[in-house]
């Protein structure tokens, strides 16, 4: 018997799959976002990452440094996530006092 993984099944009729047509999709909330949770938790957005079958996925904290220290150390106990889109609502695309 053959193992299928759901991911890997087309997804219509182009033939590519699901996994081809998510990595396709682009991250629409940049990084340093000031996002919402669906809770009214509001983080910034510190990395970019994808579930396993290639939906964007954003990793927040509520510690804007974390982009910087997610860069020089990638377990730090500050990061949360993957939070799609849809769990999302962008705030403002960059934090008070770094620009416009």
């Amino acid at each position: 018997m053959e193992m299928v993984i759901a991911h890997d099944l087309p997804s219509d009729v182009s033939g590519k799959t699901w996994k081809e047509k998510n990595m396709e999709l682009r991250h629409n909330i940049p990084i340093t976002a000031l996002v919402e949770l669906e809770t009214g938790v509001r983080l910034f957005v510190v990395r970019h990452t994808r579930d396993c079958d290639g939906t964007p996925l954003y990793v927040v904290s509520a510690d804007i440094d974390a982009v910087a220290d997610n860069a020089r150390n990638p377990l730090i106990d500050k990061l949360h996530g993957g939070y799609s889109e849809s769990c999302l609502r962008e705030i403002s695309p960059k934090p008070p006092g770094m620009g416009g």
